[in-house]
């Protein structure tokens, strides 16, 4: 009896081992909605973060929502913020902090890993920049 239990737990066990896991991957660029007002602040987004100053934007746009995209392109990966703007009263600072994180490729439409590392740069307008230097 005792080898009969023994010989199914062990061919459970067995079939177990042999189970595909699939893990949940991005199918999508990583899309965020901020909305800034003339105090400025802070907005992270996982490894990247966008610094405002207080009364970066002239008063007549304040506040403005803006559209935070991070995806990559054929392996190189870009923030894109919506709407452009062509001109800050005082820049922005884009921080990228170093790690392995995954990246939706809209040019492959695949989920791919990519090392990004420590960059911090200003910008003075708002359109589509790489995030890696």
């Amino acid at each position: 009896m005792f080898k009969r239990w023994a010989s199914f737990i062990l061919i459970f066990a067995m079939m177990l081992s042999f189970t595909t896991v699939f893990a949940d991957a991005q199918q999508a660029p990583q899309v965020y909605t901020i909305t800034v007002t003339e105090e400025g602040g802070k907005y992270n987004f996982g490894n990247v973060e966008l610094v405002f100053k207080k009364d970066s934007m002239g008063k007549d746009m304040q506040p403005v929502t803006f559209t935070v995209s991070l995806y990559a392109e054929n392996g190189v990966p870009y923030i894109d913020i919506e709407p452009s703007v062509e001109n800050f009263d005082k820049a922005v600072l884009i921080k990228v902090k170093a790690a392995n994180v995954e990246m939706y490729d809209i040019g492959t439409e695949q989920t791919i890993n990519l090392e990004l590392e420590n960059y911090t740069f200003k910008v003075n307008h708002f359109s589509r920049y790489i995030i890696i230097t």
